[in-house]
């Protein structure tokens, strides 16, 4: 295993146990390599946290250790590779610290496990800067053109998408619940507003528009729905992830209280992909709302090629799909944010220029919003999508998860809207005909 951003001016030694810092949540250090785990902390000017570089304690630190620390890196966990002879005691092993920047290759390394990855640590020194503390941005576009009102949302953040996509290949999640119903999918001109972005930003080359359809051929889906010309215009491949590497995720299921492996697609919780979820307001039939992290979620578990819902299923195929929901309202809630610690996407582009309202994601009715909202913060665009909905965000279970678990922000006073004023564009959606059924994740269960 190569480490990656190494600092030779690093250099201290392993700790032997987790309790000799009280700061590391735990500790893994098998063989040569491994890893700590750290409190999630903040460090005030005058703190007296030990990594803080201006505390009392992180100068003795320091000395101590020789070991030079910077304030701008975020590390979701600290690794140690090993330097001098492999038989030596853990005590007198020497390491480099190399501090690990992605989120998704802190949940990849990380033998904690799937609860323990519900609380992602990290270290910011200066001020407090969890998503329930930091303020994030979203544009607010309105017009009467879809693909342009796209471009002006991801225009406003221009310089931080381009520093956040670097060297990564950027991936276009439709969001293509049904293969036939343009209403339920993701359309055309949205692919073609991100892919023009891409291109003023000069990220476009390696770029990939990739799907899982729900209820049939992927490939169908793109013909359907215009995708293939818009592909070929910039010079994008189109790929059916259910033709990809996958790799296996755990879900919780309500009915048998077990847990259940799902085959998620590789090139979705790839952490060299740079994640673009091209989603639409609608709401739903289990969740509420569904909006840019469940179509990532629920999209990069693969179907067998020959799948489909309905007549011409083919013989034995399945789909992996399903085993998110958890055979009920507690464990898709829960699912949805277990999961989006390792399946959220980088960039939310949600598309309000026809939403559905009513019986979605696939049978509702349209409503004509003529609006987009984009945010690197994923979880503060689903929030400002879902006031513009007019849907109470308490009744979303997963969303409110992901707030208490600081994923990201979802305070509306802390978020600064960019574009359009958010209170003129409010349309209070129909919510599904089952909503009663959908709000029972807000009672515990009986027990009998």
């Amino acid at each position: 295993m190569a480490a990656r951003h190494i600092h030779p001016w690093a250099n201290i030694r392993a700790p032997t146990s987790v309790g000799q810092y009280p700061w590391i949540v735990s500790s893994d250090l098998p063989g040569a390599w491994g890893a700590i785990y750290l409190r999630s902390f903040s460090c005030p000017s005058g703190g007296h946290v030990p990594h803080c570089p201006r505390s009392r304690e992180s100068r003795a630190y320091r000395t101590r250790h020789r070991v030079k620390l910077d304030c701008r890196h975020r590390a979701g966990a600290v690794y140690f590779g090993e330097r001098g002879p492999t038989n030596a005691s853990l005590g007198e092993r020497r390491f480099i610290v190399t501090h690990m920047l992605h989120r998704r290759d802190f949940l990849r390394t990380s033998l904690i496990g799937g609860l323990g990855a519900s609380l992602p640590p990290r270290i910011v020194c200066g001020k407090e800067k969890d998503g329930a503390h930091r303020s994030s941005r979203v544009a607010l576009t309105a017009g009467d053109d879809r693909a342009n009102n796209v471009y002006r949302g991801l225009a406003l953040h221009r310089d931080a998408i381009r520093r956040a996509i670097g060297n990564r290949r950027v991936v276009i999640k439709p969001n293509n619940v049904s293969i036939d119903i343009q209403l339920a999918a993701t359309h055309a001109d949205c692919i073609a507003g991100i892919l023009e972005f891409l291109k003023s930003i000069g990220k476009i080359e390696g770029a990939v528009i990739a799907e899982s359809a729900a209820n049939g051929p992927t490939l169908a889906g793109f013909s359907n729905f215009g995708y293939m010309p818009v592909a070929a215009k910039y010079g994008v491949k189109l790929v059916d992830l259910d033709r990809d590497a996958t790799e296996t995720v755990f879900v919780f299921d309500e009915k048998t209280m077990r847990p259940r492996g799902v085959r998620v697609a590789r090139t979705i919780s790839d952490p060299n992909s740079f994640i673009i979820s091209a989603a639409k307001f609608k709401t739903h039939d289990r969740i509420v709302a569904t909006l840019s992290l469940k179509n990532i979620v629920v999209g990069a578990p693969i179907k067998d090629i020959g799948f489909r819902w309905g007549r011409g299923r083919g013989k034995g195929t399945t789909t992996q799909k399903p085993l998110v929901h958890g055979s009920g309202v507690y464990a898709i809630n829960y699912n949805l944010f277990k999961l989006a610690h390792k399946l959220h996407p980088d960039l939310a582009v949600i598309d309000g220029y026809t939403g559905m309202e009513g019986n979605g994601p696939t049978g509702g009715t349209p409503v004509e919003q003529r609006v987009c909202v984009v945010a690197p913060d994923w979880l503060a665009a689903d929030r400002v999508a879902v006031h513009l909905m007019g849907i109470d965000f308490d009744k979303i279970g997963y969303l409110n998860y992901c707030m208490r678990a600081n994923m990201g922000q979802a305070d509306l006073n802390k978020i600064e809207i960019l574009g359009e004023p958010i209170a003129r564009h409010v349309h209070r959606y129909r919510l599904h005909d089952k909503i009663e059924r959908q709000l029972a994740w807000m009672t515990p269960p009986q027990r009998s």
